[in-house]
């Protein structure tokens, strides 16, 4: 990851402020202007604070609106998602605890305003990556996890990281992490480069993954299995059905998104930093986590290579309690600018 970028003058800096565009401080960019970050464009431009660390894109400020549309909750009704069993990465097997019309989880529809850009990992942490923070600080993640087997989760006592139950290479996503797990990864990438990496809050996760989109998923209305890895078994607003991979793939698998994140629909659920909690209903409109009252489980959002293509779905959310593992699901991290 080297930069062609020499100079950085007034006379530079004021042109890179009128082009929006942001300076971040960084040991290795991928970046022909050094430094200076035009918000969105991930796709070309990311960096990295440590050489095994995750590579960050700049998410540009802005407002969405957070939650399903009504044309969503219509399709999911001819979908027929009336509380599905064997859903949730905890090992529970009940339907969603709101009832039949799960998906009213997913509002009201309201206007969320992120007031400045902030940086986003351009995929979920790998295997190598988080490989070499237990290497450096000894942190222990072998408790078991819940592993999918014959059409549900069961606890398997042997399952880790290091064995999630198929075979993994360093740039698969790290897997059988719990809430507990990806926060003490985030303090120690922090402490290690003094800048401040996070989760993200649950806003921030589906305005990256919508990325200025209004459809239910970034790139339109269905999906097919070209798109995502996810269980092809059903399909969604015309999708076509296909094989799943029955395990996670490399995470720079299938078309970046508009800001270039990768993977923002399936392949693992990720952490969020928020409380879960049944509807938006007194949800903070600024993009920030929330942590107020609430269950003490943690909101996980993006579907994963278990799962069927509806809960895939920008606006689709779950939770999961957060000393919780399973061998599909992860995390992705921002960090404050």
């Amino acid at each position: 990851m080297a930069s062609t970028f020499v100079n950085d003058s007034p006379a530079e800096e004021e042109r890179f402020r009128a082009e929006g565009r942001v300076r971040v401080d960084a040991a290795y960019v991928t970046n022909a202007n050094g430094p200076w970050f035009k918000p969105g464009n991930g796709r070309c431009e990311w960096f990295k604070d440590i050489e095994p660390g995750p590579e960050m894109m700049v998410v540009p400020a802005g407002r969405f609106l957070m939650g399903s549309t009504p044309a969503e909750i219509s399709a999911l009704g001819r979908a027929n998602c009336d509380g599905e069993t064997g859903a949730f990465s905890d090992g529970s097997s009940e339907a969603h605890p709101d009832g039949p019309d799960w998906w009213r989880t997913e509002g009201p529809h309201h206007t969320v305003s992120i007031a400045l850009p902030f940086a986003a990992g351009r995929h979920a942490i790998t295997r190598g990556q988080y490989a070499a923070f237990v290497n450096d600080s000894g942190h222990m993640t072998e408790s078991g996890a819940y592993v999918w087997k014959g059409g549900r989760f069961e606890h398997n006592p042997a399952a880790s990281w290091r064995a999630p139950g198929f075979a993994q290479e360093d740039r698969h996503p790290v897997v059988c992490i719990s809430w507990n797990d990806a926060r003490a990864y985030a303090a120690w990438l922090s402490s290690k480069c003094g800048h401040r990496y996070r989760l993200l809050s649950e806003a921030e996760r589906e305005y990256v993954t919508r990325a200025g989109t209004t459809t239910a998923f970034w790139w339109g209305a269905s999906i097919s299995k070209g798109d995502a890895n996810y269980n092809g078994n059903e399909t969604f607003e015309g999708g076509a059905k296909g094989l799943d991979a029955h395990a996670t793939v490399p995470v720079e698998t299938f078309a970046a998104n508009p800001w270039g994140l990768f993977q923002v629909h399936g392949n693992i659920w990720e952490w969020c930093e928020d409380r879960w909690h049944a509807s938006y209903r007194g949800a903070p409109h600024d993009g920030s986590a929330w942590t107020a009252s609430g269950s003490d489980r943690r909101v996980i959002r993006g579907g994963s290579w278990v799962l069927f293509a509806q809960l895939l779905r920008a606006a689709n959310r779950l939770y999961n309690p957060a000393t919780g593992r399973s061998h599909d699901l992860g995390f992705r991290l921002a960090r404050t600018l």
